[in-house]
Order: structure tokens, then sequence, then C-alpha cells
């Protein structure tokens, strides 16, 4: 997205503040030192939504999936480099903090059995604008 990133995370004990400070403050010294800026990138701090239920959890990824189709700047999830999406259906491999392993099983018992069962989900979602709507993803 071209001003906010959305990411789906599992927070630990010691919450999510320290950790946003590092990724969001590590990306935009980063950013500067590249393109010659000085001070913030991001002018809002992050929020957060915690996720309580499997449901919402599998509503809030196909939000996040089919947030930079929304947006008009990709026709379909597939077509987004910067997403989970691609690694999600088996188009490309996920960086090793992508937890495959715990995503994939919530939609079938084998990996291609969850990865197509993922593609029909977010396709049958493609309509809907909230990270809390829902319909079952297994037929």
């Amino acid at each position: 997205m071209t001003n906010h990133l959305h990411l789906l995370l599992r927070v630990g004990e010691k919450g999510l503040s320290r950790g946003m400070q590092g990724v969001l403050g590590g990306y935009a010294r980063f950013w500067n030192r590249r393109h010659g800026h000085a001070g913030h990138l991001f002018r809002n701090r992050f929020s957060m939504v915690d996720v309580a239920t499997e449901r919402h959890l599998l509503a809030a990824a196909r939000y996040i999936d089919l947030n930079p189709v929304r947006a008009g700047m990709t026709a379909d999830p597939e077509g987004w480099e910067w997403s989970s999406y691609r690694s999600h259906v088996g188009l490309d491999h996920g960086p090793r903090f992508l937890s495959l392993a715990e995503f994939l099983p919530l939609f079938g018992s084998t990996p291609a059995k969850a990865r197509s069962a993922y593609l029909r989900f977010v396709k049958n979602g493609s309509g809907l604008v909230s990270d809390t709507d829902f319909e079952p993803p297994l037929a």
C-alpha cells in the first residue's frame, strides 16, 4: 500500500510497541539514508485490533490479502508482491517469519487442499470490505 501496511501478528507477552518501534524506526532510518531525508517517515502511531477468534483471524487474513485489490493497485491478490497471499496459495516460498505451518491447517488437511481452500476463500470474499465479514472457508 502506498500509505500504510497491514500485519497479522501473534503478539507475545512483551506486547507489540517495542517490536513495532524497531521495525518502523529501522525502516524509517533506512529510507531516510537511502533518499537523503531526515525526520519522521510515518505520520501516525500504529494501531492494533485484537483477534480473539479463529473466525476473525481468517477474515482478517482475507481482508489484508484483498486490500491492494480494493485500493485498485492490482486486479487480483496474486499481483501484489508485498503480500503473504502468494505464499499462502503456493505461488511463492514464504519468508522464514511467515507461519505457513500454522496457517494452512486452518483450511485443509494437506498443504494442497489448504492452498486451494484459501484461494477460494479469498476469491469468494472479494466483495467484502470488513475484516470481520465471514463465511466458512471450506465446502
